[in-house]
């Protein structure tokens, strides 16, 4: 019985080392992705910086909204087919960025949130920060994550 106990715990430790290592590779690679997609909204960063740490220069809601736009195709190819649209519209100072998906669950993006949420957040108030910057009196960021017949998954706002 003892030798079972320390198969047991033996292999929960190899699980548990698995899924530290993949969490820590999944948010380098968020934070890689955004930091690639910030120069080009007019941001600096050095390879590899903290996602706190960047500093975006002033820019306006229609910057921020072409800028997403433009790297929609991007998004989708790198999503390997959990993204099927993106796109962003802006109304006054507000943008509104709509990932359309379907193959994700509200389970599997909550879940993703736990992990990769606080650098999602940082860059969210970071483009708020940069609108806010450049003149927008109440910028706000919103973030919907929609299913294929258009009902809500997720939505994320930032003022």
């Amino acid at each position: 019985m003892k030798k079972f106990w320390l198969i047991l715990i033996s292999v929960l430790a190899v699980i548990g080392v698995l899924i530290f290592a993949g969490i820590q590779i999944e948010r380098h690679v968020v934070a890689n992705k955004a930091t690639t997609l910030l120069p080009i909204v007019s941001g600096t960063h050095t390879t590899g910086v903290d996602l706190k740490n960047v500093e975006l220069a002033p820019t306006t809601p229609q910057n921020v909204a072409l800028k997403l736009n433009n790297e929609a195709f991007n998004l989708k190819q790198s999503a390997n087919g959990w993204v099927t649209d993106a796109s962003a519209q802006v109304t006054g100072d507000t943008v509104t960025y709509t990932i359309k998906t379907d193959k994700l669950s509200q389970t599997m993006l909550n879940l993703g949130l736990r992990t990769n949420g606080d650098q999602i957040d940082a860059l969210g108030s970071k483009i708020v920060q940069s609108m806010q910057d450049s003149g927008s009196k109440h910028p706000k960021l919103v973030i919907n994550v929609t299913n294929d017949t258009g009902d809500s998954l997720k939505s994320l706002t930032y003022r």
